[in-house]
C-alpha cells in the first residue's frame, strides 16, 4: 500500500512540475494554447493583472501578460501578438 501511495505522490509532483511551462491553460471562458492570438487569450481569460511590453533583439514586438489563475500567477508571453509560452510565475 505504501508503494502505491509513493507512486501516486510522485505522479502528482511530476504533473505539477510539467505545468511550469505549459502549452495550454484553462481560463474561465475556455482553453488557451500556444499559437492563439492575443485577442483570443483576452476573450477567454479576460484582462490580465499586469502587462509589460518589450522589443526583442531582432525587432519583434513582445509582451508578457500576467494572470492569476487558480491561486497562482502565470506569465503569458507573446511575440507579434501570438501566444508563445505560458510560465508559472513562481518559477521564473
Amino acid at each position: 500500500m505504501k508503494v502505491i501511495c509513493l507512486i501516486c505522490a510522485v505522479a502528482v509532483i511530476i504533473a505539477f512540475n510539467s505545468a511550469a511551462f505549459a502549452d495550454s491553460m484553462m481560463c474561465h471562458k475556455g482553453v488557451v494554447r500556444s499559437g492563439d492570438s492575443a485577442s483570443q487569450v483576452l476573450d477567454k481569460c479576460g484582462k490580465p493583472v499586469h502587462k509589460t511590453r518589450d522589443d526583442t533583439a531582432d525587432g519583434k514586438s513582445a509582451e508578457t501578460w500576467t494572470y492569476k489563475i487558480r491561486g497562482s500567477y502565470r506569465d503569458f508571453y507573446f511575440e507579434r501578438g501570438v501566444l508563445k509560452v505560458i510560465r508559472d510565475k513562481t518559477l521564473t
